[in-house]
């Protein structure tokens, strides 16, 4: 199958779909040593036939306001261009210093019996804001591993906002205990470059060490992965961790191929 060309995501790309902070280098440098950093675009492409919807199973419930046709979004995948959305890339850079950029928030509306946007990349210091847009309330679930677990009833109408003040290992996962099917992620990495891919498969990751191997962590909800190509090439992946040889450009782009296999848990 011809698999659509990668193609540079724009530099104006949202903060939500690549947020990122300059690594500090843990060595003295000298008084005129400048790090020479890149712009990574990434597209992530489907290696397969695209699966259809999937529909969501309501089940018995005495309320519901959502679509009749409301589709399974833990895999969503762009017929054009073949593109995965929501796949979340971590750089194995650290920092010991806080995040320069200030304190964001970001919504999550309940409504139409869903959780919209399906992911949420954040910060540690970030704010989360559930916005109740149903007209009735829900009981909204977090099951953080670093930070407190959060079980609160969003009345119709009104919003509840909270602060994540630790990173996590991984995405913790947001439920309502009224309608299981509701489901999100809020992911809030510890590497200053992170970047999660829009409806495109697109993801700008920015300020990597040019001319550098640097390991890239990817997670997605559905998927384990073993071995995706990258620009053609086999490239394993080990614990979701793989590794990119980057050159000296400033700009530079790569198309990750995942297989249909890696979302067959």
């Amino acid at each position: 199958m011809d698999l659509p060309p990668a193609r540079v995501a724009d530099q104006g790309v949202a903060q939500s779909d690549a947020q990122s902070a300059i690594p500090v280098s843990t060595q003295s440098p000298t008084p005129h040593a400048v790090q020479s950093v890149c712009q990574l675009s990434i597209q992530f492409v489907y290696d397969g036939s695209i699966p259809g919807p999937r529909p969501v199973t309501i089940g018995e419930t005495t309320v519901f306001c959502g679509d009749p046709g409301m589709v399974d979004e833990s895999l969503i995948v762009d017929p054009s261009t073949f593109g995965i959305a929501n796949i979340l890339v971590t750089a194995d850079l650290q920092t010991q210093n806080p995040p320069t950029s200030l304190s964001q928030t970001h919504v999550i509306r309940c409504e139409g019996c869903r959780f919209d946007p399906h992911v949420v990349l954040a910060r540690a210091g970030d704010s989360i804001e559930f916005a109740n847009r149903d007209v009735f309330g829900h009981i909204v679930q977090i099951r953080f591993f670093d930070n407190p677990y959060v079980a609160v009833a969003v009345p119709k109408d009104r919003a509840h906002s909270f602060a994540v003040k630790q990173s996590e290992r991984t995405p913790a996962a947001v439920g309502c205990q009224q309608f299981p099917w509701m489901q999100s992620f809020i992911a809030v990495p510890d590497s200053p470059v992170a970047g999660l891919s829009d409806s495109t498969g697109k993801v700008v990751l920015d300020h990597l060490p040019a001319g550098q191997t640097v390991g890239l962590r990817l997670w997605h909800e559905l998927a384990k992965f073993d071995s995706v190509l990258v620009d053609g090439k086999s490239t394993p992946v080990e614990r979701g961790r793989l590794s990119i040889s980057l050159g000296s450009r400033e700009d530079q782009a790569c198309t990750i191929a995942i297989p249909p296999t890696a979302f067959e848990n």
